[in-house]
């Protein structure tokens, strides 16, 4: 599939030197500040404790995201002798978040197989999980007006993504220290629809509403492996446990859409800014394997801010 990516990205540039010198190019660039959410599939560990005699509480630990910043940047040729117009960007966001089980006086168990499968117990544990997001779209459109206050622009494309999540932990014991690493890599390619309508309000301000959906085929890579370090003197032994899954799936769903204004600026060259909501949907994307659900099918969803600059060259 990397392959793919650099066939994208040579395209791109090869687009750039055809249309350097014409008119209908546009360069943009958009800037994301959108937070992740996988609160389906997203617990990490599961801690007991027993506050009085008699009475046990068990508590799931979860990871929460924090809003990060994203960026995509691309190109869009709208020649005037063609009926359609042709568009190429490229789209990033990571993001990392951690949480931690102090040691105390609780029991903590790994949710995931390999460190479940240990039979290991902890007292305090810490976690850390990343995502990072990198999609590359190429679509062909037209644009349609209706009447003078509105138009739409229907698009067909290819869309190529990669999605790597990575979680580490430290389970805390009072002998040792465990370490568990679990990898959820997605790669995947396949055909996008796309509608983006305009509906002017006043002058150079517009609304605007763009929804799009892909359609892939996808391959996940998850790994997840588990190492015990030898402790007390031999007593504890070190110990290697590796669950390893790989699966594919033809129409792996993503849905994408914005809900914005935008402000346009008519002189030497034409500038346009746009700021509103966006989300983009992944469903079934996180799969790694835990105890309870053998694998987790975890949606995962990226929404927030996206404000963005267009200039005509």
């Amino acid at each position: 599939m990397k392959k793919i990516y650099w066939l994208f990205v040579c395209v791109s540039f090869a687009l750039y030197s055809l249309t350097a010198h014409a008119e209908g190019l546009t360069v943009f660039t958009d800037i994301m500040y959108w937070q992740a959410s996988q609160a389906s599939s997203s617990t990490w560990a599961t801690t007991g404790a027993e506050p009085a005699p008699g009475l046990e509480t068990v508590d799931v630990n979860d990871m929460d995201f924090n809003p990060d910043f994203g960026y995509r940047i691309g190109l869009m040729y709208e020649p005037s002798t063609s009926f359609f117009d042709t568009k190429i960007y490229y789209t990033s966001f990571t993001t990392q978040s951690s949480e931690q089980v102090p040691v105390g006086g609780h029991v903590v168990y790994p949710q995931y197989f390999s460190g479940f499968l240990s039979r290991n117990f902890f007292f305090g544990a810490d976690s850390s999980w990343k995502i990072d997001l990198n999609e590359v779209d190429i679509e062909a459109s037209h644009l349609f007006p209706i009447g003078n206050s509105f138009t739409f622009r229907p698009s067909i494309g290819i869309k190529g993504a990669t999605i790597d999540q990575t979680v580490k932990t430290k389970w805390l014991a009072e002998l040792y220290t465990a370490n568990e690493k679990v990898i959820n890599d997605f790669t995947g390619i396949g055909p996008s629809l796309g509608l983006d309508t305009n509906w002017k309000i006043y002058k150079g301000l517009s609304f605007e509403g763009d929804f799009s959906l892909a359609l892939m085929y996808g391959n996940w890579d998850d790994k997840d492996v588990y190492q015990r370090p030898a402790a007390a003197l031999g007593l504890v032994t070190p110990t290697t446990i590796t669950t390893k899954t790989t699966n594919s799936e033809l129409g792996t769903a993503m849905y994408d859409y914005f809900l914005g204004f935008k402000w346009e600026y008519h002189g030497k060259s034409q500038i346009s800014m746009k700021l509103g909501y966006e989300m983009e949907h992944w469903s079934d994307q996180y799969r790694a394997t835990d105890f309870e659900q053998l694998p987790v099918h975890g949606d995962l969803t990226l929404q927030g801010a996206t404000c963005g600059i267009y200039i005509e060259v």
